[in-house]
Protein backbone atom coordinates (compact mmCIF):
# COMPACT_ATOMS: atom_id res chain seq x y z
CA UNK A 1 0.00 0.00 0.00
CA UNK A 2 1.51 2.85 -1.41
CA UNK A 3 0.85 6.40 -2.88
CA UNK A 4 -0.99 6.87 -5.72
CA UNK A 5 0.06 9.74 -8.36
CA UNK A 6 -2.78 11.91 -9.51
CA UNK A 7 -2.84 11.44 -12.88
CA UNK A 8 -5.07 13.84 -16.24
CA UNK A 9 -7.16 10.66 -17.16
CA UNK A 10 -4.51 9.66 -19.92
CA UNK A 11 -2.11 7.98 -17.38
CA UNK A 12 0.23 10.90 -17.32
CA UNK A 13 1.64 11.97 -13.91
CA UNK A 14 0.20 15.45 -12.49
CA UNK A 15 2.55 17.14 -10.31
CA UNK A 16 6.68 16.71 -10.13
CA UNK A 17 6.94 15.87 -6.12
CA UNK A 18 7.92 12.91 -4.75
CA UNK A 19 4.41 11.62 -4.44
CA UNK A 20 0.91 12.17 -4.36
CA UNK A 21 0.86 15.46 -6.23
CA UNK A 22 1.33 17.24 -3.68
CA UNK A 23 4.77 19.93 -4.51
CA UNK A 24 5.54 21.01 -8.01
CA UNK A 25 3.27 22.48 -10.83
CA UNK A 26 -0.54 21.71 -10.85
CA UNK A 27 -3.07 21.11 -13.13
CA UNK A 28 -3.92 24.26 -16.22
CA UNK A 29 -0.90 26.54 -14.64
CA UNK A 30 1.24 26.39 -17.51
CA UNK A 31 3.40 23.45 -16.53
CA UNK A 32 5.25 20.59 -18.83
CA UNK A 33 2.93 19.88 -22.05
CA UNK A 34 1.00 22.85 -21.17
CA UNK A 35 -0.44 24.62 -24.28
CA UNK A 36 0.09 21.15 -26.47
CA UNK A 37 -3.21 21.42 -28.93
CA UNK A 38 -2.13 19.87 -32.06
CA UNK A 39 -1.47 21.08 -35.53
CA UNK A 40 -2.92 25.03 -36.13
CA UNK A 41 -6.15 24.18 -38.09
CA UNK A 42 -6.90 25.14 -41.40
CA UNK A 43 -9.20 28.24 -39.96
CA UNK A 44 -6.50 29.43 -38.24
CA UNK A 45 -4.34 29.33 -40.45
CA UNK A 46 -6.39 31.64 -43.34
CA UNK A 47 -7.23 33.88 -40.46
CA UNK A 48 -3.47 34.66 -39.90
CA UNK A 49 -3.28 34.96 -43.49
CA UNK A 50 -5.88 37.29 -44.03
CA UNK A 51 -4.59 39.50 -41.18
CA UNK A 52 -1.06 39.73 -42.60
CA UNK A 53 -2.30 40.48 -46.24
CA UNK A 54 -4.58 43.48 -44.92
CA UNK A 55 -1.25 44.87 -42.77
CA UNK A 56 0.99 44.37 -45.95
CA UNK A 57 -1.39 46.16 -48.40
CA UNK A 58 -2.00 48.91 -45.68
CA UNK A 59 1.50 49.52 -45.70
CA UNK A 60 2.48 49.42 -49.14
CA UNK A 61 -0.98 51.90 -49.77
CA UNK A 62 0.51 54.11 -47.15
CA UNK A 63 3.79 54.50 -48.35
CA UNK A 64 2.95 54.87 -52.01
CA UNK A 65 0.48 57.27 -51.26
CA UNK A 66 2.70 59.66 -49.55
CA UNK A 67 4.91 59.21 -52.16
CA UNK A 68 2.56 60.43 -54.90
CA UNK A 69 1.43 63.48 -52.80
CA UNK A 70 5.46 64.15 -52.13
CA UNK A 71 5.49 64.35 -55.69
CA UNK A 72 2.73 65.69 -56.61
CA UNK A 73 3.72 68.83 -54.23
CA UNK A 74 7.36 69.83 -55.03
CA UNK A 75 6.19 72.69 -56.48
CA UNK A 76 4.43 74.31 -53.45
CA UNK A 77 6.74 73.11 -50.63
CA UNK A 78 7.64 76.93 -49.57
CA UNK A 79 3.96 77.86 -49.77
CA UNK A 80 2.72 75.22 -47.74
CA UNK A 81 5.57 75.68 -45.13
CA UNK A 82 4.52 79.39 -45.31
CA UNK A 83 0.85 78.87 -44.58
CA UNK A 84 1.52 76.59 -41.67
CA UNK A 85 3.45 79.37 -39.93
CA UNK A 86 0.64 81.52 -40.88
CA UNK A 87 -1.85 79.45 -39.32
CA UNK A 88 0.18 78.42 -36.41
CA UNK A 89 0.95 82.08 -35.66
CA UNK A 90 -2.50 83.32 -35.92
CA UNK A 91 -3.32 80.42 -33.30
CA UNK A 92 -0.89 82.02 -31.42
CA UNK A 93 -2.05 85.35 -31.42
CA UNK A 94 -5.58 84.71 -31.18
CA UNK A 95 -4.81 82.88 -28.08
CA UNK A 96 -2.49 85.41 -26.80
CA UNK A 97 -5.27 87.88 -27.44
CA UNK A 98 -8.14 86.30 -25.08
CA UNK A 99 -5.32 85.34 -22.21
CA UNK A 100 -4.44 89.02 -22.23
CA UNK A 101 -8.31 89.98 -21.49
CA UNK A 102 -9.23 87.30 -18.92
CA UNK A 103 -6.17 87.72 -17.14
CA UNK A 104 -5.87 91.84 -16.41
CA UNK A 105 -2.77 92.46 -15.23
CA UNK A 106 -2.36 95.50 -12.72
CA UNK A 107 -0.76 98.90 -13.57
CA UNK A 108 2.15 98.16 -10.95
CA UNK A 109 3.03 95.32 -12.48
CA UNK A 110 2.63 96.49 -15.99
CA UNK A 111 4.78 99.13 -15.46
CA UNK A 112 7.50 97.49 -13.26
CA UNK A 113 10.08 97.26 -16.03
CA UNK A 114 9.72 100.58 -17.98
CA UNK A 115 9.94 102.24 -13.98
CA UNK A 116 13.11 100.53 -13.00
CA UNK A 117 14.67 100.95 -15.84
CA UNK A 118 15.03 97.22 -16.57
CA UNK A 119 17.86 94.90 -15.17
CA UNK A 120 20.71 97.82 -14.98
CA UNK A 121 18.21 100.03 -13.40
CA UNK A 122 17.38 97.70 -10.97
CA UNK A 123 20.98 97.43 -9.44
CA UNK A 124 21.57 101.10 -9.20
CA UNK A 125 24.46 101.45 -11.72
Amino acid sequence: GGRRSATDGRGRRLGAGSGGGGGGVGVGVGGVGAGRRGPPSRRHKLVVLFWFLALSVAYASERSSFKILVDKAGPFRLFTAEAIVACHALALGLWMATKSQSTQLSPSVASFAVARGGRKGARGA
